[in-house]
């Protein structure tokens, strides 16, 4: 846990209503009766959400209202032993905001990191950058993370909301504490719903394997072979050969060809 992000940052378990000692009106401390409207509301429209697109979408719109935010990483996982294992489901404006140089996975791991004291202190964390080092080896700026760990199994599932362009408060760790349980289900859903896709697709004529469409799922994201590859912890040249056995059995010469006869196939995501 000693990663120099961790050093250029002050992690905050900050008060909320959840937190021992907050009081009875603690929700009131955090925010007004509008601001817990609009997280109703936040939450109700998550309810609905059934495909990777209506979660992007919803991130975008009714979270970015109440909670803006640069970058967004959700997911599910699972605890093996000691040992956190995560895996995305959206990355949102990832590919936007680090430069050329910054690395998807590398930023990826120090949001394993924070999840990974959610996960053992049970409750939202919030890492603040100090004024001299925000932007200065820490391309996640802000951050505002939590999950759902307690749920009958061995089974969880994170948000982290990245680049916050203020400082995380107890606002933050309410809110997240609040939508955690919806998201998990969400989470879920678009899971099933994916694992669904692998057996419906996985056909005699196209014989496309798990893996994939693991890779075509985020090429259809605009992914590069090499982005993939930290994503998925594959190397790109593993990537790129899945990339050309995907295209030959669609019949496509390239990318976009292969994207264009998915969809028209009726492949989903």
């Amino acid at each position: 846990m000693d990663h120099a992000l961790l050093r250029l940052a002050r992690i905050d378990t900050a008060q909320d209503p959840g937190t021992p000692g907050a009081g009875d009106d603690g929700c009131a401390s955090v925010l007004n009766a509008a601001g817990r409207g609009a997280l109703l509301g936040v939450i109700d429209a998550a309810a609905g959400i059934r495909t990777l697109d209506e979660l992007r979408h919803w991130s975008r719109g009714a979270l970015q209202n109440i909670l803006p935010h640069g970058m967004l990483a959700c997911g599910l996982g699972s605890v093996r032993g000691r040992r956190l294992m995560l895996r995305p489901v959206l990355l949102d404006g990832f590919r936007a905001a680090l430069s050329h140089k910054d690395s998807v996975a590398a930023n990826f791991r120090l949001i394993s990191q924070l999840v990974l004291r959610c996960w053992r202190q049970r409750r939202p964390q919030l890492l603040q950058t100090f004024s001299d080092t925000a932007g200065a080896g820490n391309p996640l700026g802000n951050c505002a993370a939590h999950g759902v760990f307690d749920t009958g199994g061995p089974e969880l599932s994170f948000i982290a909301l990245c680049r916050i362009p203020a400082r995380p408060d107890g606002r933050h760790a309410y809110a997240l504490r609040l939508l955690a349980p919806s998201l998990h289900v969400v989470l879920q859903r678009i899971r099933s719903a994916e694992n669904a896709s692998v057996q419906a697709v996985a056909t005699p004529r196209l014989q496309l394997s798990a893996r994939e469409l693991e890779v075509l799922r985020w090429l259809r994201q605009g992914k590069s072979a090499r982005e993939v590859a930290e994503i998925l912890g594959r190397s790109e040249h593993t990537v790129k050969n899945q990339m050309r056995s995907i295209y030959g059995k669609l019949g496509a010469a390239n990318r976009v060809q292969a994207l264009f006869r998915a969809s028209k196939l009726a492949i989903p995501d």
